[in-house]
């Protein structure tokens, strides 16, 4: 079993070189769903027939610590502007280094400022194609 604690969110340009977006408080999601198709006709026999329909990659959200002079935290919002799918990771910390990669594109970029607490920034990222589950090369 592995903490939360150490795991990264990555951003690329090209789906090679990966960078990682710092200050992170939270991600959640993958969130991954699939359709049902009903197939129920007048001759089926008392119950619903369902067929599987097509898979969603789903949503990840981020909250992290607003950092104005952060590089990575600015190409957010250029994402956001932009209308192209981009490469992410999610890097888990656990023993076997395993990482999620997907494209996907910002559907949402909150600002939260709080009386007596830190600026946050709150990220909503729709998944384009599938989740592939892999491994990482961790960098000494």
């Amino acid at each position: 079993m592995a903490l939360g604690l150490g795991t990264k969110f990555m951003r690329s340009d090209d789906g090679t070189d990966y960078t990682a977006i710092g200050a992170l408080t939270q991600i959640s999601g993958i969130s991954q769903t699939r359709g049902v198709i009903d197939v129920t006709n007048y001759d089926s026999k008392g119950y619903r027939e369902k067929l599987p329909g097509l898979r969603d990659g789903g949503q990840v959200t981020l909250s992290c610590v607003y950092d104005a002079a952060a590089t990575e935290q600015a190409k957010l919002q250029v994402d956001f502007e932009g209308d192209a799918s981009i490469y992410y990771s999610i890097r888990l910390p656990d023993a076997a280094h395993t990482e999620f990669k997907f494209k996907g594109f910002i559907t949402s970029l909150g600002l939260e400022t709080p009386i007596d607490g830190q600026i946050t920034r709150s990220i909503t990222l729709d998944i384009s194609g599938p989740v592939t589950k892999g491994v990482f090369v961790p960098v000494s």
